[in-house]
């Protein structure tokens, strides 16, 4: 079986009816389904049309010499198409948002987002939050990526550098970061403590070196690092001059330490609280129940947890904006919306790129009945030409992602090609970009603060 084959929208769906030895011509239309309820019609319009030529197999496309001749494929058939390249991930997100948050001005409109991208999605989630809308990713966020998470992630990398200045620094600075103390108040002394001690040569010696140097430059400095710093962390210290350590005595010390660590006079349990640190505490919990017999290096302990934990994804449990979604691909066919975005339109997302193997050849796959290593883009392609046929369309990708460049998604190029033989170009749309520029800027002239000039009185100079 040809790549080309395999890639067409149309191949699992045949690869469906040859293994149910049904012809085509034996598939009817389910009833009421070839009626769209706003009236619109790909087929008429050419639209259907533009997506069959760009979704040829490469070894037809000498066909394309015909379109101008057929004069099928025509400026009708791009009427609700546009399509945004923008310059990096974030324009994208701001031009998705604006054009979700448009379509909230006209009274019932909906609109939704089809992306594989998942960072495309929670970067969209957060931008309509500048309008104080909620609609979060039908994808989830992994539970490593949640502040509970992260100030665990904190505290066992700190631990694992002996305490150095800099890991230190960025535990101490967590906003659950508390060790007993408003957190303001704690917040102050760790910034005594970085200016007066930690700036200069790496301390030795651990939180214990700390505590020595802090004595010796101020006693209540000292104090602050054996009563907040070293007694929140005895959990883990303790650990040190143990051996056979299992993942449940390293993740029960973990929680403790963070417990410890986080706590102020009128909040004890703070990691585990909202849902976010509900969901923390039950793998925490999970990991001290199961862990007990499994042996593991203390040093590949931190890299252990956050590959557990990303194997956790966490739903939201609010409610949603009723006229606006982010969906992936696959709960995306199942819905419908006046307004589809497909974001992402990259390579290497839409469509993915197949997994190496390095064992087995396409041909070896097939002789063994495993499906083709490309058997994904052909329903990749599947889900982009049915959202593709739909009334009004927006189609964004970004030039940029990382500051690396990026290539067009295989289908923008075909799209391209195919109406360029059709003398065809696409709708303006850069006014979605124009917006998202004019978004981030100020009306306010900006202007250099004053040089300062110091004018003590003339007895206080030194």
């Amino acid at each position: 079986v040809a790549q080309g084959v395999v890639a067409h929208p149309q191949f699992p769906l045949a690869q469906l009816l040859k293994s149910l030895c049904v012809s085509r011509e034996e598939v009817r239309l389910w009833g009421g389904t070839a009626d769209s309820p706003d009236d619109y019609d790909a087929e008429e319009t050419g639209r259907l049309a533009l997506l069959r030529d760009a979704m040829r197999p490469a070894n037809q496309s000498g066909q394309w010499r015909l379109i101008p001749e057929q004069q099928i494929i025509t400026a009708k058939s791009l009427d609700g198409m546009m399509r945004v390249d923008c310059y990096d991930r974030r324009e994208e997100a701001e031009v998705i948002a604006l054009a979700m948050r448009e379509a909230l001005e006209t009274p019932g409109k909906t609109a939704m987002l089809i992306s594989a991208d998942q960072r495309l999605g929670q970067m969209v989630s957060g931008e309509l939050k500048r309008w104080g809308i909620m609609v979060s990713s039908s994808a989830g966020i992994s539970l490593a990526d949640t502040p509970p998470a992260h100030f665990l992630q904190l505290i066992v990398e700190a631990w694992q550098a002996d305490f150095a200045a800099v890991p230190l620094l960025a535990m101490a600075r967590h906003r659950l970061a508390a060790a007993g103390l408003p957190r303001s108040q704690f917040r102050q002394e760790i910034r005594q403590l970085e200016r007066l001690v930690l700036r200069g040569k790496r301390i030795e010696g651990g939180l214990e070196g700390l505590a020595q140097k802090a004595h010796g430059i101020s006693a209540a400095l000292g104090q602050f690092v054996e009563d907040h710093l070293i007694k929140p962390m005895v959990p883990l210290i303790a650990l040190q001059t143990r051996i056979g350590l299992t993942l449940a005595d390293l993740a029960n010390a973990h929680g403790q330490a963070a417990e410890l660590f986080s706590q102020t006079p009128d909040e004890q349990l703070a990691p585990w609280q909202g849902q976010d640190g509900i969901r923390l505490g039950r793998f925490m919990h999970k990991l001290g129940l199961y862990g007990q017999g499994i042996e593991i290096d203390p040093a590949s302990y931190p890299a252990t947890l956050n590959v557990l934990m990303a194997g956790e994804t966490l739903y939201p449990d609010h409610v949603d904006h009723p006229r606006l979604a982010i969906l992936g691909t696959v709960e995306a066919r199942m819905q419908s919306a006046d307004l589809t975005i497909l974001g992402g339109m990259n390579k290497g997302i839409s469509p993915p790129d197949p997994p190496a193997d390095p064992w087995m050849s396409n041909a070896m796959r097939l002789d063994f009945g495993l499906p083709h290593a490309h058997w994904r883009v052909g329903l990749a392609s599947h889900d982009a030409v049915m959202a593709m046929a739909r009334p009004e369309v927006l189609i964004t990708q970004s030039i940029r992602d990382q500051g690396a460049p990026t290539e067009v998604s295989r289908w923008l190029r075909r799209l391209d090609a195919v109406l360029d033989v059709a003398q065809v170009s696409w709708p303006d749309a850069s006014r979605y970009t124009a917006m998202a520029s004019a978004l981030n800027q100020s009306n306010t002239v900006m202007r250099p603060c004053p040089r300062p000039e110091p004018k003590p009185p003339v007895d206080l100079r030194p």
